[in-house]
């Protein structure tokens, strides 16, 4: 048996990641997100994950998404950095906030740095 080693396995993804593998960048950027052998780094998570969603990566293409989920239920209170109140029991993101509609709860998100917005109608769909 190995031993598991996240900075080794975290080296050899970079290697398949940057000669365009998209399974290896999809988890070199789930390293990135969990701070596995690498510095964790929402920003290079995102950055190996938009290049595998680009190449169809149907993994990357989802965790994108919960990514821009989470930036997306974030409360007033936490967008300002002051302290949130206490989360009801439910942690399931609303529907309302992905309608495109405009309300208090959800303020617009920052451009996806790997895609176009689909519509000005709902912005928060994104077009690979």
């Amino acid at each position: 048996m190995v031993p598991q080693d996240f900075a080794e396995a975290a080296r050899w993804y970079m290697a398949a990641a940057e000669q365009e593998v998209a399974p290896a960048q999809c988890n070199l950027g789930l390293c990135y997100q969990t701070g596995r052998g690498v510095p964790q780094s929402d920003a290079q998570a995102v950055k190996w994950f938009c290049r595998a969603a680009k190449q169809g990566d149907k993994t990357a293409q989802h965790n994108l998404g919960l990514y821009y989920s989470t930036l997306e239920t974030a409360t007033p209170a936490e967008a300002e950095g002051e302290e949130a109140e206490p989360a009801e029991e439910s942690s399931t993101p609303s529907i309302l906030i992905l309608s495109g509609e405009s309300n208090e709860r959800s303020a617009p998100l920052p451009a996806p740095p790997c895609g176009r917005p689909a519509s000005t109608k709902f912005p928060r769909m994104i077009v690979w």
